[in-house]
């Protein structure tokens, strides 16, 4: 059977990146680049490697994104990420959804996620005084 990219894989966390963040001044600020600059290099190198099935893709995947933990304000949006990756990705590997229905399905599940972190933005936004405090994470992993 050929080998397909897991493309659900290859979807970018859409809040994980852009939803608020609390962080100030310039040490924070430095931290949270290095931080994302360490998930852009595993992603890459995810991406890289010629892995065997879909469920360690979506492991590299995973391990990578966790990276970013420390500089993401909500860790149970997170973890339904990387939980909905690893689980699309096993029903994949066993044959009982396709990559496509596995894409549409993380797509679907990222929306919501997407939805949240802005609801929980705007929420944030009505306690926080300061636009410095509420410094917006980049979109460019």
């Amino acid at each position: 059977m050929k080998r397909v990219a897991l493309s659900f894989g290859l979807v970018l966390i859409p809040g994980l990146l852009s939803s608020g963040c609390q962080l100030a001044g310039r040490d924070s600020e430095k931290a949270r680049e290095t931080t994302l600059a360490a998930v852009r290099e595993a992603v890459e190198a995810c991406h890289r490697q010629n892995l065997p099935t879909f469920v360690a893709r979506a492991k590299c995947r995973n391990d990578a994104e966790n990276l970013a933990r420390s500089v993401y304000p909500y860790p149970d949006l997170l973890e339904l990420r990387l939980a909905t990756r690893l689980s699309l990705a096993e029903k994949t590997d066993r044959g009982e959804i396709s990559n496509q229905q596995a894409s549409l399905e993380f797509e679907k599940t990222s929306a919501i996620i997407a939805q949240e972190e802005q609801a929980r933005d705007g929420k944030a936004s009505l306690r926080v005084d300061s636009p410095a405090s509420g410094r917006r994470m980049s979109a460019g992993i």
